[in-house]
């Protein structure tokens, strides 16, 4: 088994990013899936999250982060590494996440999952991002505007 695809992620056990672990994927040229936490010093903890043929994993998800599932498991893995800023600065957040998701290696590995089967629902962000940076700006210009009329015909 050679390793293919690798990436350092982050894998969340929970809802929060409190939950974040250091994760290592892994794709094998036997098409077999591996999603392994790491401990501080860079090494696998004893139990993996997937260790499987990737036909059996369900990926959804968009952006940096992918949802992947199989066999009653499921787990959000992060491809940005901390560095997500969607949430934080909210439509141009989005764009920066979209721009950062093309060097994260995520595009890769949709391509990857798409190739060998595995069952995909992804939403494509990166484009939408774009036009609805757009929309917002030229619905912000229309406001302003609005306001600017509005308070000078007082």
């Amino acid at each position: 088994m050679t390793v293919v695809l690798s990436n350092r992620v982050q894998v969340f056990d929970g809802f929060t990013i409190f939950s974040a672990r250091a994760a290592v994927m892994e794709l094998h040229d036997d098409n077999r899936f591996v999603l392994g936490k790491l401990d501080s010093t860079g090494a696998y903890v004893t139990d993996m999250v997937f260790d499987l043929p990737v036909n059996q994993l369900s990926v959804s998800g968009s952006q940096n982060s992918l949802v992947l599932s199989a066999n009653g498991t499921k787990k959000r893995v992060d491809f940005s590494n901390g560095k997500s800023v969607g949430i934080a600065f909210g439509v141009v957040g989005l764009a920066l996440d979209a721009a950062q998701a093309k060097k994260s290696g995520i595009n890769n590995w949709v391509a990857a999952f798409k190739e060998r089967g595995a069952k995909t629902k992804l939403r494509a962000s990166n484009v939408n991002s774009t036009r609805l940076i757009v929309l917002v700006a030229i619905l912000v210009a229309l406001v302003t505007f609005i306001t600017v009329v509005g308070a000078l015909a007082r």
